[in-house]
Formats: structure tokens, C-alpha cells, sequence
């Protein structure tokens, strides 16, 4: 059974602290034998950001950052999220990419997308529990 993680949501005039059954931090095993604790959203997006800043492709490097997010969080946090299925998550995620590009701004918008991966998917969990009766 996974630990519980606070997830916290501004609501319209208080925080609201919201339980949800992602693991914490996962292990992840270095070169030198030591092992390491890092939160699965806080990977996925520091290395779908870097992913996108480095820009390898003419065309798709968000998507293809958004399947390596995605492939991180399968293997440490056993999900997955699904980031632009409406024009609404379109819009959010490419605001946070556009504070990406300010170099002073760069860690702000990796703990916005890290916030904005998390809560996706506190959404896809629902949505499990729904599909399988939970």
C-alpha cells in the first residue's frame, strides 16, 4: 500500500488539503551504487522541460517531451496523465512552456508543470476508480 502525499489546491478563498495515494518519492538507483529520493511529478516535468528546451526536433519535441513525462511517471508512479484534452490543458501547459523560456523563471514553471502533472493525475486515478468500480 502506497503512503499518502498532500496535494494542495487553491480553491476561489482557502487551501484545501487533498489526500490522494500517489507514492512518495521514489528510489532511483545512481551510478555509485547510492540511491537517490525524487518526487515522480518533479521528474517528469524537470525532464520533459529540459527535454523541450533543448528542442532536438523541427516539430513534436512537446509531444515528445509529454511521452517521456508520461513514461517516467508509468515507471515511478505507476500513471499516467493525459495534458492537453481540452483546449483549457492546451492553454495552461503552453503558459507554463512560454515561463519555461524566461531562464529566471525556469524553476517556477518546472514546479508549475510538476503541479500541473500531479494533479492530472490525481485526475486519472479518478477516473480508474470510476472504470473500476472503486
Amino acid at each position: 500500500m502506497s503512503e499518502f502525499r498532500p496535494l494542495f489546491i487553491k480553491s476561489s478563498s482557502s487551501l484545501l488539503d487533498i489526500e490522494i495515494s500517489f507514492p512518495l518519492p521514489s528510489r532511483l538507483h545512481t551510478n555509485d551504487s547510492l540511491y537517490i529520493e525524487i518526487d515522480p511529478f518533479y521528474l517528469a516535468a524537470d525532464t520533459c522541460q529540459e527535454f523541450v528546451a533543448i528542442h532536438p526536433f523541427k516539430a513534436g519535441n512537446g509531444r515528445m517531451g509529454r511521452l517521456i513525462a508520461n513514461a517516467l511517471l508509468i515507471k515511478y508512479a505507476g500513471i499516467v496523465i493525459h495534458i492537453g484534452e481540452n483546449a483549457k490543458d492546451k492553454e495552461t501547459y503552453l503558459k507554463i512552456a512560454d515561463l519555461a523560456r524566461d531562464g529566471e523563471m525556469a524553476e517556477e514553471a518546472r514546479g508549475q508543470l510538476a503541479r500541473l502533472f500531479l494533479e492530472k493525475g490525481h485526475k486519472s486515478l479518478d477516473k480508474l476508480k470510476v472504470y473500476f468500480g472503486l
